[in-house]
C-alpha cells in the first residue's frame, strides 16, 4: 500500500513535467482549412500538406514569469498575421448589413412621414394648388388629387406600421 502511494506521488508529480518537455522537443505545425479555420497538430493535414508550417514552441518553466518579446518568433507571427480571421470578417458583415437595415429603415420612416403629410394635404381640401418644378404654380384637378391621394395611401398601406 505505501508503495502505491509513493508510485502515485512519483507519477502524479512528475507527469506535468515529462508531458511538458514532451510537447517542446516535438514539431507543431499550422495550417488554415478551406473555411479559413486556424487548426495546429503534431502532423499536418493531409489536404494542407503543401502550406502547412512548424510553428516553433519557446517553453519556459512553471515557476516562470518570462513574457515573449518583440523578438520572439511567437511575437512575430502574431503581427505578421494581421488579417482578420474567419470569425472577424462574419462580425463585420453582419455589422454592416445591420447598419444597411437601419439605414433603410431611416429612409423609409421618412417616406412614411412625407406620405402621411400628403395625406393630411390633400384628403381635406378639393383645392390644390402646387408648385411645380419650374416654378409655376397650379391648381390640381380632381383626378390628379384622387391619384397622388391614392399613391401615398397605398405607400402607407405596403410599407409603413399602423
Amino acid at each position: 500500500m505505501r508503495i502505491a502511494a509513493i508510485w502515485m506521488v512519483l507519477v502524479l508529480g512528475t507527469g506535468p513535467y515529462v508531458v511538458d518537455n514532451a510537447l517542446a522537443g516535438g514539431e507543431v505545425y499550422r495550417w488554415v482549412d478551406e473555411n479559413g479555420v486556424v487548426h495546429f497538430g503534431d502532423q499536418p493535414d493531409a489536404k494542407a500538406k503543401a502550406n502547412a508550417e512548424v510553428v516553433q514552441i519557446q517553453t519556459t518553466p512553471a515557476g516562470s514569469a518570462e513574457t515573449p518579446t518583440a523578438d520572439t518568433p511567437a511575437a512575430e507571427n502574431a503581427s505578421d498575421s494581421a488579417q482578420p480571421s474567419y470569425v472577424q470578417t462574419l462580425r463585420e458583415e453582419r455589422a454592416a448589413r445591420r447598419r444597411e437595415a437601419a439605414e433603410r429603415e431611416k429612409a423609409i420612416a421618412g417616406d412614411c412621414k412625407r406620405s402621411r403629410e400628403v395625406v393630411s394635404q390633400l384628403e381635406p381640401s378639393p383645392r390644390v394648388i402646387v408648385r411645380r418644378e419650374d416654378g409655376t404654380v397650379t391648381r390640381l384637378d380632381d383626378n390628379e388629387r384622387v391619384k397622388a391621394l391614392d399613391e401615398a395611401r397605398n405607400f402607407i398601406a405596403d410599407n409603413c406600421e399602423k
